[in-house]
């Protein structure tokens, strides 16, 4: 059975990410705390018209707080004769959400004076001047939404859902992949995005993507950052990640149980080359990994080599028919907390699949690797030779076309 999980992943999300043209990946943010953090004391002083609003409407900043810590830091104006004012601390610039009734508006917020007008009764038409973060912000977005993978899947995913049931597991199936094709082709554009630009909103679009690169990717792509930017909420969040789950650090200890209800500790695994492995049952990139994966573990399980499964899944009945429909013949973990899965959370996952590769000492080696890649590095430990058969079509291209074909979205 499809979690509640999967619908908004899917139905929801995707209208969110081409509907909507916000945000980039169905994700969520594990707690945690910041220690020595300073908040810098940048305001925004705002002046704004909306002669079409009436007198008391208002309009909600919530400044972005990529570490879930506590509720985020909220500033409400008012209209009052055609006009509202107000100061928002940003730092050094942050991102902000906007909202006034049920719409909503993502923008980025600096130092100094901003305008803001509003043409009309609605967000759609605001009109923003002062902040050169912002007017980068919709240069990326203009440039996203021009990309030829946008407008495919954007005509897909309507195609898809013009009329049809929208929790019809058929229809979320097709949607799941046209959201993870979307994500893919997104990663790509906006790494390009960061090798050419140095903009604030930058640690954002990094923020994003962590799941995706290695932690000298990451180091170095934030590198390229201005300083003030490095500051700002998503930097802040970005150097924790670096500094507490970065390579050769000790991997985090946990106790979770199997699926026969069996406490397993990670250091009890110690000796061996340990992959953690994220997924779930209703995760379809996850699935789509796992037969090159189970060839690989069927070749290197007679080494040193285990990997724990550990299931972002609530449904029990889900998670162990996954494992068996896919024929996992390694670990199985889960508390079947879905994504406030104890273990996710301690180790920040965001997104799935993700993965960590831990060595016999217990220190970790490398995060987000690729099958091929990661069977590079068992061979280089273990000597070995040969190449793990690839199960599936290059998700680095830029076929879009291709998957929408292979997933059964659109005919040749």
């Amino acid at each position: 059975m499809l979690t509640s999980l999967k619908s908004v992943s899917n139905a929801v999300a995707l209208v969110y990410l081409l509907i909507s043209e916000i945000g980039v990946k169905v994700s969520f943010v594990a707690i945690l705390v910041l220690p020595g953090v300073v908040f810098s004391q940048g305001v925004a002083s705002i002046t704004g018209k909306a002669t079409k609003l009436k007198d008391g409407a208002q309009l909600i900043f919530t400044e972005f707080d990529p570490s879930n810590l506590d509720s985020p830091r909220t500033y409400t104006l008012t209209v009052g004769s055609g006009s509202f004012k107000g100061d928002i601390s940003t730092g050094h610039g942050d991102m902000f959400t906007l909202k006034m009734d049920k719409e909503s508006h993502r923008l980025y917020l600096a130092p100094g004076p901003i305008s803001i007008e509003l043409p009309d009764s609605t967000l759609k038409t605001i009109k923003i001047d002062g902040s050169q973060p912002y007017v980068d912000f919709l240069n990326r977005d203009s440039a996203r939404m021009s990309q030829p993978f946008y407008q495919t899947l954007r005509t897909a995913y309507r195609e898809v859902s013009n009329g049809k049931d929208p929790d019809s597991p058929e229809i979320l199936r097709k949607l799941d992949s046209i959201n993870f094709i979307y994500k893919e082709n997104l990663a790509k554009f906006e790494l390009r995005w960061l090798q050419t630009s140095t903009s604030g909103i930058n640690t954002r679009l990094l923020y994003d993507n962590l799941t995706r690169l290695s932690g000298r990717e990451v180091q170095e792509y934030f590198s390229r950052i201005e300083k003030n930017a490095q500051d700002n909420n998503c930097g802040r969040y970005i150097k924790f990640r670096l500094d507490s789950l970065s390579i050769n650090s000790v991997a985090p200890e946990f106790v979770l149980q199997d699926t026969a209800k069996n406490e397993h500790h990670l250091t009890s695994y110690r000796g061996k080359y340990v992959l953690l492995d994220f997924w779930a049952s209703w995760c379809v990139p996850c699935r789509a990994e796992n037969p090159a994966l189970r060839a690989l573990y069927q070749k290197y399980k007679g080494g040193n080599f285990e990997i724990i499964g550990v299931s972002l899944d609530s449904d029990r009945a889900s998670w162990i028919k996954a494992i068996g429909d896919d024929d996992l013949p390694w670990v199985h973990l889960s508390d079947l907390q879905g994504w406030k899965n104890k273990v996710s959370r301690k180790y920040q996952i965001r997104s799935i699949p993700s993965n960590v590769l831990i060595s016999p000492e217990g220190r970790i080696i490398a995060t987000n690797l690729k099958v091929s890649d990661l069977e590079d590095e068992l061979k280089k430990r273990f000597n070995q030779v040969g190449q793990t058969k690839q199960f599936s079509h290059d998700l680095s291209s830029d076929d879009t076309t291709y998957l929408l074909i292979a997933n059964g979205i659109i005919t040749d």
